[in-house]
């Protein structure tokens, strides 16, 4: 389960650093609820993707 999330986490991290918003990259990465994509990426990341879209 948890390779499962770094991976989504990942393909996750590409979108984002392309530009998309978080609200498209949530459901292009599988996740029905954005409120839970947020909560994962925080997980394994530590920061939320908006964070992690600014510091790209």
């Amino acid at each position: 389960m948890w390779q499962s999330h770094q991976a989504r986490c990942l393909r996750a991290m590409e979108h984002l650093s392309e530009g998309a918003s978080v609200t498209d990259v949530a459901f292009d990465v599988g996740y029905d609820n954005v409120s839970a994509f947020i909560a994962m990426f925080r997980r394994v990341t530590g920061m939320t993707p908006g964070q992690f879209s600014q510091n790209r």
